[in-house]
């Protein structure tokens, strides 16, 4: 980060370079029609905290933070203000990569999208790069507008990592424990799916971390570090032929232990190479005198024994299969009819697994008889709907309470009502999920209009008065006495 070494090394304390563009892309975004949905302070946070991540071979990555922002919000305001972040970034010495969706406009597009920022009341260039920012400025927020759901991982900002270097690597882990002791109570096909799985967190494109893995194999029964040894060994070996490294590990093995451990690892090795050659050598001479087995032969291999079918036990088994008026199946029906069923299976679960991806699109009919849905679709597993204005407005507060009511009960039963969110015609968040039994609904969209309007109840009627008091009857006399004229 040549820049920043070059500001530290003019007088600026250290991170002060950082904070002036961090302050500066701030700026752009608070004079953007787009700080009145996000949050300039967790905007400023999310770019001084994850700088040096976003700051990769000398540019700065807009990737990741068009990804944490973007969340539906209109193009035109998007690519406009990444537009600005290139001007201001530019302006202050950095060189910036652009997001993918703002590489591929052309020059007519980039001249419209930045004049259609200016028509829209953003500030001048040199207004909002001016130096003289103070921490107030960043930090003054709306009250209405929304934190940035920002989660800027390593898994956003890590190098790319080649789809088939992924492989090898992985394939590299695999035989390298399985040619230790411990590569016995392994099954290849499991371990290779965990660590495919778990490679993100494994790899950085740079270094393995072998720790997790450590610690889930010590976790077997009867396991012990020297019976690591050997496959730690193999596979720094191989991941030294990837240039990659493996991260520093200690193992709880004896120095003596491991020398020894190690040189009889390498005379099997030799071995084994020794009968590879010899059966090489063999095999080109004469192919059909190879032997085929499993077994690795220091011997000149002899010729195959031709193989024999065993008449008895056929016999017996079509004898079986005749007693109960069966007939035996061929080999290849069965292989047929295997791999018939196989296929089916595999099919339904890629179908399955397709239907159920995080990121896809949603049939807005379902929910025609509730809520009036222009868009639906699910990103990362959340539901997100924009409502058809044209059909939700005109109708009567009756109607819309029923509607919202067989909505979220529609919600509930397909599982989406949890990070639910549902945006008007004009992009403005008017249902939200709380937990996931509930929806919160704004106000205005239940009661008012669209422009955020909303009558003012009803007057009750005055109450009625009390009616009022009877006399009281007068007493009875008592018995005994005469009443008084």
């Amino acid at each position: 980060m040549d820049e920043l070494k070059a500001g530290n090394a003019a007088g600026d304390g250290p991170g002060e370079e950082r904070r002036r563009i961090c302050r500066a892309l701030t700026s752009v975004l608070r004079q953007s029609p787009l700080a009145e949905a996000l949050d300039p302070k967790s905007f400023f946070m999310m770019l001084n905290s994850n700088f040096d991540m976003l700051y990769i071979s000398g540019a700065l990555d807009l990737e990741p933070v068009w990804q944490a922002i973007a969340g539906g919000r209109p193009p035109h305001l998007m690519y406009g203000l990444f537009l600005r972040f290139e001007e201001i970034a530019a302006v202050r010495g950095f060189r910036v990569r652009a997001p993918d969706s703002v590489r591929t406009l052309t020059q007519d597009q980039r001249a419209e999208y930045l004049g259609l920022a200016q028509t829209l009341g953003e500030a001048p260039l040199e207004v909002v790069g001016s130096d003289d920012l103070e921490d107030d400025d960043v930090y003054t927020t709306d009250p209405n507008a929304v934190a940035i759901p920002l989660a800027l991982g390593t898994g956003d900002l890590k190098p790319f990592i080649p789809e088939e270097l992924r492989r090898q690597v992985v394939g590299a882990v695999v035989q390298s424990l399985k040619v230790a002791p411990v590569g016995q109570m392994l099954d290849s096909a499991q371990l290779a799916f965990l660590v495919d799985s778990n490679f993100d967190d494994l790899c950085d494109g740079h270094t393995f971390d072998f720790a997790p893995i450590h610690s889930g194999l010590l976790q077997l029964d009867g396991v012990k570090d020297s019976d690591i040894l050997v496959g730690l060994v193999r596979l720094e070996q191989a991941l030294g032929e990837l240039n990659l490294s493996l991260q520093p590990i200690n193992l709880d093995v004896e120095p003596e232990l491991a020398q020894r451990l190690l040189t009889e690892h390498e005379e099997k090795e030799r071995a084994a190479a020794a009968a590879a050659a010899l059966e090489a050598a063999a095999r080109a001479r004469n192919p059909d005198l190879v032997r085929r087995t499993g077994d690795l032969h220091r011997n000149t291999a002899v010729p195959l024994a031709p193989t024999t079918p065993e008449p008895a036990r056929g016999d017996a088994r079509e004898r079986r299969l005749r007693k109960w008026g069966l007939t035996r199946i061929s080999s290849t029906r069965t292989k047929a009819i295997r791999y018939s069923v196989l296929t089916a299976v595999l099919l339904a679960v890629l179908a399955f697994g397709w239907s159920m991806r995080p990121d896809r699109p949603l049939d807005e009919t379902v929910y025609a008889g509730t809520l009036p849905i222009k868009k639906a679709e699910l990103l990362d597993g959340a539901f997100q709907a924009v409502v058809d204005d044209s059909k939700w407005w005109p109708l009567s507060k009756e109607e819309r309470e029923q509607r919202l009511a067989a909505f979220e009960k529609v919600l509930r039963e397909q599982g989406h009502m949890l990070n639910a969110q549902i945006r008007d015609g004009e992009g403005r968040l008017v249902i939200t999920a709380v937990g996931a039994r509930k929806l919160k609904v704004a106000r205005y969209f239940q009661l008012g209009d669209k422009d955020g309007n909303i009558p003012e109840d009803d007057p009750k009627p005055p109450a009625e008065p009390p009616p009022p008091a009877k006399d009281p009857a007068p007493p009875e006399p008592e018995q005994g006495t005469k009443p008084v004229d």
